[in-house]
């Protein structure tokens, strides 16, 4: 019989009076037929006058008025069932007796008490002697793969046997569409809220779960563990639907550990069912202060549902429950929380005060901006502090005066959560604009965060602007919130450096932090630049570090102009030494000279080892040549040199050291790349230059030295 056809046979039988209209009512849908197993019984009646068959316990199920279960004997009969996995049995509706006639009715016994027992757990039910359906509750509900059914207690007739017309177990509504693997998936979930390593994850996945996890969570806070106990409070906070609410005031009576009753009180108020309202208000003159913050907290999501309650608080002549039930009415937003704050926005003591602007605030009207505006000269900082809080989403004019103003007061946190707030206003960006643009500024590199998060293209405009200045007080910071909003940043400032050379210095540091995001930006800008790309972006290509940004550098490499050149070989430089090396050694075999230093400087600094014998023959024809204006300084070969460790070439540089025309960059030239060597001959040298008869080269022998000692 599949569940349709089986509740409609129900509802006729409700029609009748013989089944209750509750049984079906949404928060609760009937186990199907089909998933419920008869594993054995205590044997059926069998008398004169019927056919047995008529008194199989499958009759139990088949919503008949009809048809019946007859057990033979009396207390202690027994049925044996079997679900098709488990089942959280929230309500059972019995139709005792043989409920087709009175007559049949009163013939055979009734049961008066049954237990369910299920996995160790007993349910007693108490059923009242009428012919009719009864629907009970089972609270906690009642988790149950397989379950056993025991008279306990009789109402007798004249004939001995037990007479049950129909038994329907209920689960939740959720439940009812829920596969047997995701009922599995929950059990396990909640399982977890025992393990500390699983619980986090747990609890996030039981809350994507829905609904359909409220009964097992149920049975979570049955248990005596707090730590399981927190997890499924913490689930029930942010699944916050009113079906959770009965579980919640029922675990609330019976009186949650200390450490867990902020956590029920606001699993509670998330549920937003009205019941929980009078709890909620109790709490807040509650001596456990955690529990009372709790529920000033989570009361005001019922807003004006909530107003009268708080009003009667406000009678309270304790400060400490005057400033909670005023955050409270603040959290309700409710035009009537201006008047009832405004006799305490000139209490004595300020945390008063303040909990009195933020409930003044919380109705967003003129008269409540009004009356801000007469707090912001408040001489309590705490004050002020609310007052910025609230205006934050005030509408007009005068609330975004008073929040400029606030941003520039006195005290440093009154200052910056002004700013805080501001910036989240519709025209944020450009009040923080503005107060970038004054001479003091000084909580700039807050407001430039705070530009950075709203990613919007004017915020992106006025961070432009700043450094188009020359804002040197938060450049860095500007710099790092440009590049924060990725591509669009990039692009932004590297097409206005192509206008404004003022920029370009900017614009290197921010592409070249950008690493391979920046590529395809750099790629579209270097192709608007035209034949004569500006050095930055070459620059910016190369502080990249992108493998992709090397076709890039080729390219502009190919042009064939001499400056362009110089700086590409410097940004090969930055790569490793296998993906650059051909290219830098093909720059020392250039015709230019300027080009060839530029190529020996970045053999050094990438590592290509391929180089270290041309640089060598360099060294030796620069001394035999003497000062040949064609050939690459003698002091860049010898850098180029120490930077790749090469202590073949330890001669050509300790000779060059004691050359009677050497030049004396050259000779410090060579004691540095000795500090480097470390080899025999150089180690001799650096002892012997500190008794050279020139005092510059002895002073750098002497800072050589120390630096060892650093």
């Amino acid at each position: 019989m599949k569940l349709s056809q089986r509740v409609v046979e129900c509802l006729i039988a409700g029609a009748a009076g013989l089944l209750p209209a509750a049984a079906y009512a949404q928060s609760v849908a009937p186990v199907s037929a089909e998933d419920v197993r008869v594993e054995r019984s205590t044997p059926v009646f069998a008398g004169e006058t019927v056919v047995r068959s008529r008194f199989e316990p499958e009759h139990l199920f088949d919503a008949s008025a009809f048809t019946t279960w007859v057990a033979t004997g009396g207390v202690g009969v027994q049925l044996d069932l079997a679900f098709a996995g488990t089942r959280y049995l929230s309500s059972v509706t019995i139709l005792p007796g043989c409920a087709g006639s009175n007559r049949t009715f009163e013939e055979f016994s009734r049961p008066k008490t049954i237990e369910l027992e299920a996995d160790g757990r007993t349910v007693s039910l108490q059923i009242q002697d009428r012919r009719r359906a009864q629907e009970i509750p089972v609270h906690p509900p009642l988790p149950a793969r397989s379950l056993s059914v025991v008279v306990k207690e009789i109402y007798g007739g004249k004939l001995a046997g037990v007479c049950i017309t129909d038994l329907i177990f209920h689960e939740r509504a959720d439940l009812a569409r829920v596969s047997e693997a995701e009922r599995e998936r929950i059990e396990a979930l909640v399982a977890s809220f025992a393990d500390p390593a699983k619980v986090d994850d747990a609890v996030k996945a039981v809350i994507a779960a829905g609904p359909a996890a409220l009964s097992r969570l149920e049975l979570a806070l049955q248990g005596s563990d707090r730590g399981v106990q927190m997890a499924a409070l913490r689930a029930y906070k942010g699944l916050g639907v009113p079906a959770a609410a009965p579980a919640l005031l029922a675990f609330w009576t019976r009186g949650p550990g200390p450490e867990l009753r902020a956590i029920t009180l606001e699993a509670l108020a998330n549920c937003g069912d009205g019941k929980a309202l009078p709890v909620l208000a109790a709490m807040m003159t509650d001596a456990d202060l955690s529990a009372a913050d709790a529920a000033a907290k989570s009361i005001g999501q019922y807003g004006k549902a909530a107003v009268p309650l708080l009003a009667r608080l406000l009678d309270s002549p304790h400060e400490d429950v005057q400033a909670r039930v005023l955050k409270a009415l603040a959290g309700t937003r409710d035009p009537r929380a201006v008047a009832l704050a405004v006799p305490f926005t000139k209490a004595r003591h300020s945390s008063v005060r303040a909990a009195a602007a933020r409930a003044v605030a919380g109705a967003r009207n003129a008269e409540a901006a009004a009356i801000l505006a007469r707090l912001v000269s408040d001489p309590h900082p705490v004050v002020r502090v609310a007052v910025a809080k609230g205006l934050r989403d005030m509408p007009g004019d005068e609330a975004t005066q008073l929040l400029a103003d606030l941003m520039r007061d006195g005290d440093e946190f009154v200052a910056r959560v002004a700013i805080a707030r501001a910036a989240r206003r519709h025209d944020g960006d450009r009040q923080l604009a503005i107060y970038l643009s004054e001479p003091t500024a000084p909580h700039g590199e807050l407001a430039i965060s705070l530009l950075a998060h709203h990613r919007s293209p004017s915020s992106l405009r006025f961070m432009l602007d700043a450094l188009r200045r020359g804002e040197a007080r938060y450049r860095f910071a500007l710099r790092e919130a440009i590049g924060a909003y990725g591509a669009q940043g990039m692009q932004a400032i590297a097409v206005a450096a192509l206008e404004d050379d003022r920029l370009r210095a900017d614009a290197e540091a921010i592409l070249g932090a950008g690493g391979h995001a920046a590529v395809p930006v750099l790629a579209q800008v270097l192709d608007k630049a035209g034949d004569n790309p500006p050095i930055f972006l070459i620059r910016a290509l190369g502080a990249s570090k992108a493998v992709d940004a090397i076709p890039l550098l080729d390219r502009v490499w190919s042009r064939g102009l001499l400056s362009l050149q110089i700086e590409t070989l410097a940004a090969y430089a930055r790569f490793p030494a296998a993906l650059v090396s051909g290219r830098i050694l093909a720059g020392l075999e250039a015709s230019d000279l300027e080009v060839r230093a530029a190529a020996a400087t970045a053999a050094g600094q990438a590592g290509v080892e391929q180089a270290a014998p041309l640089l060598v023959d360099a060294l030796k024809r620069s001394f035999a040549q003497g000062d040949d204006p064609l050939a690459i300084p003698k002091t860049k070969l010898i850098e180029a040199l120490a930077k790749l460790r090469d202590v073949s070439a330890e001669s050509e540089i300790v000779g060059a050291f004691w050359s009677h025309d050497a030049r004396l960059d050259v000779r410090l030239a060579v004691m540095r790349a000795c500090q480097t060597l470390e080899t025999a001959g150089c180690i001799d040298l650096l002892g012997r230059a500190g008794s050279h008869p020139n005092a510059e080269v002895r002073a750098a022998a002497n800072r050589l030295l120390t630096a060892d000692f650093e």
